[in-house]
């Protein structure tokens, strides 16, 4: 019984493994013969500075986000709870797909942006965007089925006991993806930045986009379980709007994708307004996840009693001169759930 959550996570990801065998051999059938038309940039010199431009400013964003995720985890011991752990986890991936745009727009001959490249920065930077966003899809479905089972099930501190099932599927699943689509010669360059090559359509959707949409539908099918399941409790309102919350911002920040490459995919115009969309809301992805999972109440709390030199290293305890019950009760229910 220790175990059954850990198993039920990795049948999900076993399922998700099989659903895209099936589309693996389909990558094959793609042409792998690049034409000067995917070589040249779709759209003019100005209009690709523009998009270079927000995508940068995105990702600077969200690596800025994440890495305060990731130091806030290590340097303020009392908000190193296991929920907050996960999402430092989330926040690791975030940061790996902000320093990916960064690689792969450095690798692009600024001298001449109609210039296809294969270099091995843009393949390094395209290899970096698949683990790393694919990895903080799985983060965040860990995240959803953490919360269920802390608020639904009454696990309580024995979800601990599922961390290595955690990491297997967050890292474990983005990892055989993306070396399938190296071995498969996928990356490369894909128009705006360094990715799966744009004549690779099926490895596009099969590797990244079946990922994204069965994350979609297991995080809001297990969010809408546990707003029906505290609906009756006292803080069923703030759960559900929070848990809301999350979802908009996948949502949001990952629609502008989807439309993005549905629409390459059926026309072979591109439409550059869809493109600025796409750049603008996708690298600012780890941003909107450091806001709506990392920054709360308590990391500003103890981050002004670090400022003022006040003893952090203590955990939180009924007693302290510096909290009240309330702030005690938050702290005690994020030590269970991020909410």
């Amino acid at each position: 019984m220790r175990d059954e959550g850990g198993r039920n996570l990795a049948a999900l990801a076993l399922a998700l493994a099989l659903t895209q065998a099936s589309g693996w051999r389909l990558l094959e059938s793609d042409t792998a013969e690049a034409t000067s038309d995917l070589c040249a940039s779709v759209f003019d010199e100005a209009q690709t500075q523009v998009l270079r431009t927000v995508t940068l400013t995105g990702a600077g964003l969200s690596l800025a986000g994440s890495l305060f995720i990731v130091i806030s985890y290590l340097i303020l011991v009392r908000i190193r709870t296991f929920p907050y752990k996960l999402v430092m986890f989330l926040s690791v991936a975030n940061v790996g797909s902000s320093l990916a745009y960064f690689v792969g727009l450095a690798s692009i001959n600024e001298g001449n942006v109609h210039e296809c490249t294969s270099s091995v920065g843009c393949i390094l930077a395209a290899a970096m965007t698949q683990f790393f966003d694919v990895a903080s899809f799985f983060w965040i479905a860990i995240i959803a089925f953490n919360v269920h089972a802390v608020l639904v099930r009454n696990k309580g501190r024995a979800v601990e006991a599922y961390e290595r099932w955690y990491h297997l599927v967050g890292w474990g699943i983005s990892l055989i993806i993306t070396i399938i689509c190296g071995a498969l010669g996928c990356f490369g360059d894909s128009g705006i930045w360094c990715w799966i090559k744009r004549d690779r359509q099926t490895a596009r959707f099969f590797a990244y986009y079946l990922p994204l949409l069965i994350v979609f539908s297991f995080t809001a099918s297990t969010y809408l379980i546990v707003s029906s399941a505290l609906q009756h409790q006292v803080q069923g309102r703030t759960v559900t709007r929070r848990l809301r919350l999350y979802l908009a911002v996948f949502v949001v920040f990952r629609v502008w994708g989807v439309v993005h490459r549905t629409h390459n995919y059926f026309h072979e115009n591109q439409m550059f307004w869809l493109a600025l969309m796409h750049a603008i809301f996708s690298p600012l992805q780890g941003f909107a996840n450091a806001l709506v999972y990392g920054c709360n109440a308590a990391v500003a709390r103890e981050y002004r009693r670090y400022c003022s030199g006040l003893n952090t290293e203590d955990r939180i305890e009924d007693g302290d001169d510096d909290l009240d019950d309330d702030d005690v009760r938050e702290v005690r229910a994020q030590e269970l759930t991020p909410i």
